[in-house]
């Protein structure tokens, strides 16, 4: 080793030392804080005292070889490798990815002549070359460098995840849409949120920890596949649940093999629930059973239900839900009233009491307020409506019903309730949902909006104050008066 010192007194403090180790004599360096040309000899030249920043710019062989680095800038104690050559010759290599760093390794060091796409002198002869790119593992290769070759060399990914499924789905990492799988893709060091869909649907959610430098890993899955089911309900339609999403049947939902939870149930019938595991496309049909509850009134009378006679007695055995009913007795009397039967009841009906069947949206009776049109039972007796800046007084009997202000009343009602139904009443068209209450002539036809026939009809044009309309829907579609 030989000690090179700079030719003029320097002050020591602060004063750092550089090494500068080369694979050859005739490599001369000058040195601006020295304001020398330093001649380097093959192997380990240290110089001492210097301050920072010093610049060291190289020639070989009185500037007729090749040399790298050309010039390097120092600031603090350091090693520099300098190769040079007399002969050099023209080379081009060419990375996937490209901006790979070009080295020549020599002794412990490196030295770098460029980037790729690279397209340059390097010295002739046998020498060991190393590419270096960010994110990706380093590339060593002894080259036998004689002139005109051209190399390609593909650079491995560090942290590279190859994520393959079957069925193919599409990937999300962290959120952000990867691409449909077979697909590769590099992470960044920690744990990350891996998503797959199949058709648009959740198949799978997996946590990925990625280490420092990870080797290339491949992660391969088998996901549910997408099959249809299709579900029907009798009666319909009704209200169904799949894994508790809601819907109204029939319909046909896409959703991953597997076991999945149904449930069913509409106004008046036990809701039914259960679990099946699908494998393919399947069909499911929910059978209802009605809920059914025993009334009892105080007296024997004639009870109807929804419109269509029930029978005479004092005990009644009644579906359960929402219904409108009617029960007379002693020959001129009548009650009717919404009731929704939960549980068996005992019902008294009196002589004191009357029924108005109110053809107004918000009124006032006696000074209580409801929302209408409604039926409101009251004890006999005269009484008050008001409605919109107008009084009318008004007086009922007991068992009596009236309709105010005037005419006649409909009521819509279905099975289940809850639908949509147009109303021809002369030349008018009103829709309404069941269960609902309006004004008519006394003669009227219906039609479901849904287009679900009328399978029965009840009290539609008699001599009585109101109408009912009782539509049965788990018939097809179609029309009828």
């Amino acid at each position: 080793m030989r000690k090179l010192l700079p030719f003029f007194l320097i002050s020591l403090a602060f004063s750092f030392t550089v090494k500068i180790i080369t694979n050859t004599d005739g490599i001369s360096a000058f040195c601006d804080y020295c304001n020398s040309n330093i001649t380097l000899r093959s192997g380990e030249n240290v110089i001492e005292n210097l301050k920072p920043p010093t610049t060291f710019r190289f020639s070989s062989f009185y500037g007729r070889g090749w040399v790298a680095p050309r010039e390097v800038t120092v600031n603090a104690t350091t090693t520099i490798y300098v190769v040079a050559s007399m002969r050099a010759t023209r080379v081009v290599f060419d990375t996937e990815p490209e901006s790979a760093d070009v080295y020549i390794i020599f002794g412990d060091g490196k030295v770098r002549v460029g980037e790729t796409p690279f397209d340059g002198e390097v010295p002739i002869g046998r020498w060991k070359f190393r590419f270096e790119k960010d994110g990706y593992y380093p590339l060593e290769k002894f080259i036998d460098v004689k002139g005109g070759e051209k190399y390609s060399f593909n650079l491995k990914p560090k942290n590279l995840y190859t994520f393959i499924t079957t069925p193919p789905a599409s990937i999300l990492i962290d959120g952000k849409v990867l691409g449909d799988t077979p697909v590769s893709t590099i992470l960044r060091n920690g744990t990350h949120t891996v998503e797959f869909t199949v058709e648009g649907l959740l198949a799978k959610r997996v946590k990925v920890f990625v280490g420092k430098d990870s080797k290339p890993t491949t992660v391969s899955l088998r996901l549910p596949r997408v099959v249809k089911v299709k579900i029907d309900t009798d009666p319909k339609p009704v209200f169904v649940s799949f894994d508790k999403e809601i819907f109204r049947s029939p319909v046909v939902l896409k959703t991953l093999e597997g076991e999945h939870e149904i449930a069913c149930w509409a106004n008046g019938y036990e809701k039914m629930v259960k679990r099946e595991i699908f494998k393919s496309n399947t069909s499911v049909k929910c059978t209802l059973v009605r809920n059914t509850h025993k009334i009892v009134f105080t007296r024997e009378g004639t009870l109807t239900i929804d419109g269509s006679v029930a029978g005479y007695g004092r005990k009644f055995t009644v579906r359960s839900g929402l219904h409108l009913i009617e029960f007379s007795w002693d020959e001129d009397k009548r009650a009717l009233w919404f009731s929704d039967i939960r549980s068996d009841r005992y019902i008294s009906a009196g002589d004191d009491i009357g029924t108005v069947i109110v053809l107004l949206k918000s009124y006032m009776v006696d000074g209580k307020e409801y929302v209408g049109p409604g039926v409101v039972q009251i004890k006999a007796g005269r009484h008050m409506l008001y409605s919109s800046g107008m009084y009318i007084p008004f007086s009922i009997r007991g068992g009596e019903i009236k309709v105010l202000p005037s005419g006649k009343a409909l009521f819509v009602l279905s099975d289940p309730l809850g639908m949509k139904v147009v109303v021809k009443d002369g030349e008018s068209l009103k829709e309404i949902v069941t269960p609902g209450i309006m004004e008519f002539s006394g003669k009227a036809s219906v039609m479901p909006v849904s287009g679900c026939k009328i399978k029965k009809i009840y009290s539609v044009g008699t001599e009585k104050d109101y109408g009912v309309v009782f539509i049965d829907s788990s018939c097809a579609g179609g029309k009828d008066e």
